[in-house]
């Protein structure tokens, strides 16, 4: 094994992917290895915000990350939307189109979502 990974869901530094369903009420998933992360996500097709973020994070009743200062502010990856079942899954990154569907504001793309956080 791996001495990096820990056996659960996250690195030994105690670091994750953590995917937040962008819906109320939603689901969420975590873990050290992206795929795995987002095919546990049960509710597809869906529109997620992924984040690389401690194992101390915790997602708050809103969806939004609470997390320990000590460990650095969450890594925002964006918003994407997933479609398929179970590990057969697909992943698209946030197009005007699916921007106008399921946001207020307009992205072009998900570089400006992450630089308006």
């Amino acid at each position: 094994m791996d001495n990096n990974i820990n056996k659960d869901w996250h690195l030994s530094n105690g670091f994750c992917f953590l995917a937040i369903e962008m819906k109320s009420p939603g689901e969420w998933t975590r873990h050290y290895d992206l795929s795995t992360c987002l095919s546990k996500m049960q509710s597809k097709p869906t529109i997620i915000t992924l984040w690389y973020t401690h194992k101390t994070s915790e997602v708050s009743w809103s969806g939004g990350v609470d997390y320990d200062k000590k460990y650095g502010e969450p890594i925002n990856l964006g918003c994407y939307q997933l479609k398929g079942r179970g590990a057969n899954f697909s992943i698209k990154g946030i197009d005007k189109d699916i921007s106008k569907k399921y946001f207020t504001k307009i992205f072009e793309n998900n570089k400006e979502f992450i630089e308006n956080q």
